[in-house]
């Protein structure tokens, strides 16, 4: 004979029900919770230092260190929601050349996503604070002259139909897969980024590169061969199909 009209009983249902409604209003707390402090990344990019800087790179070839000058690209990533934005990582996701004879962006075939270098540790990711310092991301560098002599191998690929020994832009990639290329010789290129979190939407920018292949000891003089512009919207929808 079923229990539920004894008296005696009632208590323990009543305590089992308001530990369940307690429970459901905790995880409804959570995600109310969850829903206000979403993170949300944004990639931005300025023409000045330190996103384009003079510096000194060190270079391992074979037991040997070489140091030497180079103009380095850097990506700035911020968190501009209310949450912590966790394992972030920046990947290249696609190259468009410029073709001068038919005035046409077009995209670099069979190109894989790859990850893009944050720091000399190869850390691949990291947590973004709401309203801590940004974080600068490596993008490339441009090495000096007379450093492109150690900068061969099998990690160091041009795009199809290079030719030349005009000075590339070296993209700072943390990975090689595929022999994919991962050096720019003179002309205008873009590039698309993508920042990607656990908890957080992905953030896309596109960068327009135009480099003459001028390698100058001053920054400014550097400035005028080598300009980097993040595309707005409606520019780079045009070109995200392709990607």
């Amino acid at each position: 004979m079923s229990n539920h009209s004894d008296p005696t009983v009632w208590p323990l249902w009543a305590t089992a029900f308001a530990t369940f409604f307690l429970a459901a209003v905790a995880a409804l707390q959570d995600l109310i919770r969850d829903a206000l402090k979403k993170p949300r990344l944004v990639i931005k990019y300025r023409q000045e230092p330190p996103m384009f800087r003079r510096s000194a790179k060190r270079f391992l070839v074979g037991e040997q260190v070489i140091v030497g000058p180079c103009f380095d690209i850097h990506l700035l990533l911020a968190n501009e929601g209310k949450g912590r934005a966790r394992d972030v990582e920046a990947y290249l996701v696609a190259i468009w050349q410029y073709d001068y004879s038919d005035g046409r962006l077009k995209p670099l075939s069979d190109f894989w996503p790859v990850r893009l270098r944050y720091d000399s540790e190869g850390t691949r990711s990291i947590d973004l604070i709401p309203e801590s310092q940004p974080e600068y991301w490596n993008l490339a560098y441009i090495p000096n002259p007379k450093l492109v002599t150690y900068l061969k191998g099998d990690n160091f690929v041009d795009v199809p139909g290079a030719e030349g020994d005009w000075i590339r832009v070296y993209l700072d990639l943390l990975d090689h897969p595929f022999y994919q290329p991962n050096m720019l010789v003179p002309g205008r290129w873009v590039l698309k980024v993508s920042v990607y979190s656990e908890n957080a939407r992905r953030a896309d920018a596109f960068l327009d590169i135009r480099w003459t292949g001028q390698w100058h000891d001053d920054e400014k003089q550097m400035l005028e061969d080598l300009r980097v512009v993040l595309l707005d919207p409606e520019s780079s929808s045009r070109l995200s199909p392709a990607s």
